[in-house]
């Protein structure tokens, strides 16, 4: 418990909307389990209030944190039935896409003066499309999040299983040059295992299987090296 206990404080001593977005997530989660108003209530407002920080229009973002956000407040809207929570997170997305996103070449890692090709940051906004897609039907979040799964395939699969944590090193980027494949979680969740929630959401909202499939193979990759990592193996 201690260690639990000191690892929450840290992450909302560095990442306070990463907490509450992961708080009004879970929230929802435990109402549609239970029933506790209580639960629904303290969710729709932590949502609402992320989604007014989310509509601020300066905000100076990493991709993958803006998106984490942006699909946990989509999520727990959709979940509790609160449009307003979801439409302001759609519009975010919306906005980081067209400051990130571009087709064939995924997303930059901020929206300026970015690093790009990292894995978190693909994962991060295909999830957060997914969430868009399942909350509002629209097409163009669904072709963004396979287009991303094509850039994963094409620039990051490891032929021996599962995703390197950016593209092959450009020689002019010494720092990129080691490449590892993430798995566990810390800030985020680990960048391997939201491949797999990815892949698993794209297959339901597809009926393709063969995500489904590659979901499967992402996570038995890893399945041998995780024995005793205990809640930083837990993602969710």
């Amino acid at each position: 418990r201690g260690a639990l206990e000191t690892g929450a404080a840290g992450l909302a001593a560095s990442a306070p909307d990463l907490v509450r977005a992961l708080t009004a997530r879970n929230l929802a989660a435990a109402w549609a389990l239970v029933g506790d108003t209580r639960l629904r209530d303290s969710s729709r407002s932590l949502a609402q209030a992320l989604g007014r920080r989310l509509a601020g229009t300066n905000r100076v973002a990493f991709t993958d944190r803006e998106a984490y956000v942006i699909a946990a407040v989509l999520e727990g809207s959709w979940t509790l039935g609160d449009t307003t929570g979801a439409v302001a997170a759609r519009g975010a997305l919306d906005r980081l896409l067209d400051r990130v996103y571009e087709p064939g070449q995924g997303v930059r890692h901020a929206v300026v003066g970015s690093v790009s090709g990292l894995l978190q940051d693909q994962v991060q906004v295909a999830a957060a499309c997914l969430a868009a897609h399942r909350a509002f039907g629209d097409a163009r979040h669904l072709d963004v999040a396979r287009d991303i799964v094509l850039v994963l395939d094409r620039d990051f699969a490891d032929p021996m299983g599962g995703y390197f944590d950016s593209v092959q090193p450009d020689p002019a980027a010494p720092a990129l040059a080691d490449r590892t494949k993430q798995v566990l979680d810390d800030v985020l969740p680990g960048a391997n295992a939201w491949a797999a929630h990815v892949l698993f959401r794209l297959a339901d909202a597809t009926g393709d299987r063969r995500y489904a499939r590659r979901g499967e193979a992402t996570l038995a990759a890893f399945a041998g090296d995780i024995r005793g990592e205990g809640v930083r193996a837990a993602t969710r």
